[in-house]
């Protein structure tokens, strides 16, 4: 586990250790990250004299920190859920420790104290790949190659273990100083606790997740939904937002609309190889048996050994997308268009620079600027449409009221 030194956030959450103090040997510097059940710290190692970053299990909505440090759950009736989810935690630490890839975080050790368990892992400068496209997207084929190869490389050997990452995401990848990835925080103890704690949707990543991961149980999930979610990662970091949430899709369909996700075909056109972009779609299709079934299949569509199937017209026909967040096919997803955000508009650059060398024809007017918009051909369409609904029902109503009038 890694993160940033420098953005550390030190002991700001209410039930983190305060820095100072020590679990075992380890003593506590900073909180380098927290979420809904763990806390991540930036420990030192007395023993060895080295930094490393300690995941404490902490379910926020099952247990409490008390005064003396110790970790207890809210009440007798959550205590069997927490025990549970501590053990699956262990259990995760365990099988990770088994993986010795360079692009899988190590763990070095999983024990217990305070009533609750710690996985203590190899602590790396660098950052992750959200704060990466906050500041840097679109970023170029050839940079997302060279993340991408080493992701698939490790998560071809998680997935040859029986496991599944289930939260892939920018702020799960980090990247180090010398630029390779390095894939962190795997879900499964967070799913186990989840799905009687919580609702799923609020565990999951929306944009990130596929549909079935939102109410399939753990056994319809496969390395497809790792793909998927990869897929997305990759999405946004070209589009400078994800994909829209696997929720919104289907709210879209079973209102027989077609598919409101927009591929990513279209929006990088012309600035990205069409066999990287197709990739990408595929990975994102709605149904699971539509994507790749393999981290080899889909490494193949990249390379080129293996064209990607046209996307299904009946699911995954695209349209003009929502806003990412619980929706049900707002008008803006039928009639609005979709704007990237200043920051994520790209500047013309040298080909070396910014751009892939496939995206020549993107070169031509050098320091100009451009975003990606391909729903500007479609918006007069859906404009005429809608003003035309408008002016038949105003037509409708003054033809009614006509009628009242004559009769009265």
């Amino acid at each position: 586990m890694t993160r940033d030194r420098d953005s550390a956030d030190k002991g700001a959450h209410r039930n983190a250790i305060q820095p100072g103090r020590c679990v075992h040997w380890y003593r506590i510097d900073a909180v380098l990250g927290q979420g809904g059940f763990g806390i991540t710290y930036l420990a030192h190692d007395a023993n060895l004299d080295e930094p490393v970053a300690i995941k404490e299990y902490l379910p926020a909505d099952l247990a409490v920190r008390e005064s003396d440090c110790s970790v207890n759950p809210l009440s007798e009736s959550h205590g069997e859920k927490y025990r549970d989810g501590m053990q699956r935690f262990i259990g995760e630490a365990r099988t990770l420790s088994r993986f010795r890839h360079p692009n899988i975080v190590r763990v070095r050790s999983v024990f217990e104290a305070n009533n609750t368990a710690y996985m203590v892992m190899d602590y790396e400068d660098g950052e992750t790949l959200h704060q990466v496209v906050a500041r840097e997207a679109p970023i170029p084929e050839s940079k997302l190659r060279a993340i991408l190869e080493p992701i698939l490389s490790g998560l071809e050997q998680v997935h040859r273990a029986g496991f599944v990452h289930r939260d892939i995401k920018p702020a799960n990848i980090f990247i180090r100083r010398d630029g390779t990835p390095l894939l962190l925080d795997f879900g499964s103890a967070r799913q186990a606790v989840g799905m009687q704690t919580r609702t799923l949707t609020t565990l999951i990543s929306p944009g990130y997740a596929p549909f079935e991961q939102y109410f399939s149980k753990s056994r319809a999930q496969g390395p497809w939904t790792d793909i998927y979610a990869l897929a997305a990662t990759l999405y946004k970091a070209i589009a400078g937002r994800p994909p829209l949430s696997a929720v919104d899709r289907s709210e879209c369909m079973l209102k027989s609309v077609p598919d409101c996700f927009v591929p990513i075909s279209e929006i990088g056109a012309g600035h990205y190889s069409r066999q990287f972009l197709a990739a990408i779609d595929r990975a994102l299709s709605f149904r699971a048996e539509q994507r790749p079934q393999s981290v080899n299949e889909w490494r193949r569509e990249f390379d080129g050994a293996v064209a990607a199937p046209a996307a299904s017209p009946a699911s995954e026909e695209p349209t003009v997308a929502a806003s990412v967040g619980p929706a049900s096919c707002r008008p803006e997803c039928m009639y609005g268009r979709v704007n990237l955000a200043p920051k994520y508009r790209h500047k013309r650059a040298a080909p070396s620079d910014k751009l892939p060398a496939t995206s020549t024809s993107a070169l031509d007017n050098k320091g100009q600027t451009f975003s990606f918009d391909p729903y500007a051909r479609r918006t007069r369409w859906y404009a005429l449409f809608h003003g035309a609904a408008i002016l038949a029902a105003l037509i409708n109503l003054g033809l009614l009221g006509y009628i009242v009038k004559m009769a009265g």
